[in-house]
């Protein structure tokens, strides 16, 4: 079980940091965040890759949720449980990201691209602030896990400091170009042909197609309440 979730959160790993660089090009341009989207895309939304990225992410939750339930003592070490909530927090912040992005493309084939997310992100300061949260929620859990899988590994205290570097420089880029693409996207959002353009090229859901956006976004918050919270009741029960 427990390889199973560590080949299961290396896939998701491998998503993340391809997100990362997507978003580190927001300090070149959002057109070079969008020509990396497309190539990431093709991928990561094709059957194979579809498959194995949100087989591996429930794979991963789920069995994350079995160890938690397993245990025989909540008391851990600070970092094992620091990773067990960061991981927990991290589904509340990335349903709404889901359902709006791949559940759109997925249920009503609408294509996001990279100036209408920035846009939408920046659009108010809890948006921006709940992505950069997630962000950095995701990248501490995995930096958690790695340390878990490698800390009795041969030669891992003497690749530590270059792996801590990658692992501040990295998300830093993130949020740099993130920050910079709102910068470009405010900008572009000034000028007053923006929005009209912006609602020609992008059909907007119609009442029928949020409502089902509304429902997947629902039954999604439900079943995660109602697994996390399982699994605290029957410990208790235990």
């Amino acid at each position: 079980m427990r390889l199973t979730r560590l080949i299961a959160g290396l896939v998701v790993a491998s998503f993340v940091i391809g997100h990362f660089l997507n978003h580190a090009l927001g300090m070149v341009s959002i057109e070079a965040m969008d020509r990396l989207r497309l190539v990431l895309a093709a991928w990561w939304r094709s059957p194979v890759g579809s498959v194995l990225l949100y087989g591996s992410l429930l794979t991963h939750f789920a069995l994350a949720l079995v160890s938690l339930y397993r245990r025989s003592t909540l008391r851990m070490p600070l970092w094992e449980a620091a990773q067990i909530v960061l991981g927990l927090a991290i589904p509340p912040l990335l349903i709404v990201h889901i359902v709006g992005t791949r559940f759109t493309w997925m249920l009503l084939g609408h294509n996001i691209d990279y100036e209408r997310i920035v846009g939408l992100l920046w659009s108010s300061e809890w948006s921006t602030f709940k992505q950069m949260a997630l962000l950095v929620l995701v990248w501490a859990h995995f930096c958690f896990g790695l340390h878990y899988w490698l800390r009795v590994r041969a030669g891992y205290r003497r690749l530590a400091p270059s792996l801590f570097g990658v692992a501040l420089l990295l998300p830093t880029l993130a949020l740099l170009g993130f920050a910079q693409a709102g910068r470009e996207a405010s900008r572009l959002a000034a000028d007053p042909a923006w929005l009209p353009r912006m609602m020609r090229e992008w059909r907007a859901p119609a009442p029928a197609e949020r409502a089902r956006l509304d429902a997947a976004l629902e039954a999604t918050w439900v079943t995660l309440t109602v697994l996390i919270g399982g699994v605290f009741a029957a410990r208790a029960a235990r």
